[in-house]
């Protein structure tokens, strides 16, 4: 369904979107972000991912400060990670049984990364870009939907055709804006 009273906020406000200087400086001041290697999170994994464009990603930043965790997570999120005590025990487990099988620290790194995302202690962001000062795409690990909603509303929706009413990607982008009060 069109939403033609946000496209018609959207028209009036007319909100610009951030370049990649000021997303980086967004998410290391306001999210506590901070950057890490590309290569913490395996080569295969963004190849096999059809949400990332390997030839574009740019940088790695991650958050694992435990008040923006909860700023940044919803209900939703924090039900996602809740396991009961035996499903976390056994997750826990598994991690340790791969940590120990694990041939380098690159692999540890990985698998202490994808541990701390499933149990909602880390976030990370990887930016992607095809042009010099603007952020073609990002992809979150883990559990974070509120800083989706937000990336969304300051860069826009991959795939979305600005002012195109019809396009589901300019849809999700408006409503992106309206939950973040830009428009």
């Amino acid at each position: 369904m069109y939403n033609f009273e946000l496209a018609t906020r959207y028209s009036q406000m007319n909100p610009s979107i951030m370049k990649i200087n000021e997303v980086e400086e967004t998410l290391t001041s306001t999210f506590k972000a901070f950057e890490i290697p590309l290569h913490s999170i395996s080569s295969q994994d963004y190849l096999n991912d059809e949400e990332v464009d390997e030839t574009s990603i740019h940088k790695l930043f991650t958050i694992t400060n435990k008040y923006i965790l909860s700023t940044i997570q919803t209900e939703d999120d924090r039900e996602a990670y809740k396991d009961p005590l035996l499903a976390k025990l056994r997750n826990t487990l598994e991690y340790l049984g791969f940590q120990l099988k694990a041939e380098s620290s690159k692999t540890r790194t990985y698998n202490r990364l994808i541990h701390q995302h499933n149990q909602g202690t880390r976030v990370s962001i990887l930016l992607e870009k095809e042009s010099e000062n603007i952020v073609s795409n990002f992809k979150v690990y883990g559990f974070a939907n509120k800083l989706v909603s937000y990336l969304h509303a300051q860069v826009g929706v991959h795939g979305m055709v600005a002012d195109d009413i019809h396009n589901e990607e300019f849809q999700l982008y408006l409503e992106a804006l309206a939950e973040n009060d830009v428009i």
